[in-house]
């Protein structure tokens, strides 16, 4: 096996009226790190920039992991995190005192093992409150998303794992550039999804079927490399010959944007995406499994905030 995930969903409901903002993702992942440093920070230190026990430390390995030295593909100054947040049915939300909830997260790779720190987390994050009002929620039950459908992943009283396995895994004989005949995808972008094309911001005009292709690619590559059990070997000219053969042949999207604080940095910064429909037709068939396998990965920047979410379906071309 080369690399596994397990997405959890977690059953929560707020204690008063709660009004949630579009783009909720950067409120749940930032009282989540805030929460994950808190309960596994040695040292106390304001930042840490530094720190001499970064290499074992559990925020750093699964909220803000450090970069490889040196890696094949480029120089990293910054890396993919090992987890996805789903909020898609919590943003811009109004729930009623009590409603339930569900939030969710996919732990990939090596991430797996600190399930019972980071469920703890969230769920001190959830205590605390979310918003200016700091409105408390409360974490009912940890479910893990299985084959058989959701079972109970964590005993939260006595704080224990309960048996669960991956959700999904993606190995090297799953990786085959032989099947190219073409075919057509449906595909439905649920949540905004930001790609970077010649070294910006991909636009709705501009964008194509190669850049979403590779960008999959890359981030299922780099996941592996980074968590997985060992690398995924991709012969990367030749799936970008692939990838450069696809074409969209229905384009239906609209831009979708906000703006969240980030107190890290102190100041105010720009999100958002492309949601909407797309038709991709070219020699797909060993794109497939990537697709299937990153469903709960999401694709394109900010994917552990939610977004990049997509569905799609396959047609005969």
């Amino acid at each position: 096996m080369a690399l596994e995930y397990t997405t959890y969903w977690l059953e929560i409901s707020p204690r008063q009226a709660l009004q949630l903002p579009v783009g909720s993702g950067a409120l749940v992942r930032g009282t989540f790190g805030r929460a994950l440093r808190r309960m596994t920070c040695l040292t106390g230190a304001h930042t840490c920039s530094g720190c001499q026990l970064a290499t074992r430390c559990v925020y750093r390995e699964v909220f803000d992991p450090l970069p490889p030295a040196q890696h094949a593909l480029q120089a990293f100054s910054a890396v993919p995190p090992p987890y996805v947040l789903h909020v898609r049915s919590l943003d811009g939300a109004k729930l009623a005192a009590g409603q339930p909830a569900r939030l969710g997260i996919t732990l990939v790779g090596s991430a797996r093992r600190n399930l019972e720190l980071v469920a703890l987390a969230l769920r001190q994050a959830l205590e605390e409150g979310w918003l200016r009002e700091r409105i408390s929620l409360q974490l009912h039950r940890v479910l893990a998303d299985q084959v058989e459908g959701l079972v109970p992943a964590l005993d939260l009283e006595r704080k224990q794992l309960l048996p669960h396995s991956a959700t999904s895994c993606l190995t090297p004989e799953a990786i085959d550039l032989s099947m190219v005949e073409p075919c057509a995808v449906e595909m439905e972008w649920l949540t905004p999804t930001a790609l970077k094309q010649a070294g910006r911001e991909a636009r709705i005009e501009m964008v194509q079927a190669r850049t979403w292709l590779m960008t999959l690619l890359r981030r299922v590559a780099l996941l592996a490399d980074f968590y997985g059990e060992a690398p995924l070997r991709f012969d990367f000219p030749r799936w970008a010959d692939l990838a450069g053969r696809a074409r969209f042949t229905v384009r239906q999207l609209r831009r979708q944007s906000w703006n969240r604080y980030s107190a890290r940095q102190g100041r105010t910064m720009p999100m958002g995406g492309l949601v909407g429909r797309v038709r991709i037709e070219g020699p797909l068939r060993p794109f497939l499994p990537l697709m299937d396998f990153a469903r709960r990965l999401h694709v394109g920047r900010h994917a552990a905030f939610g977004l990049g979410e997509y569905r799609y379906s396959v047609e005969a071309a």
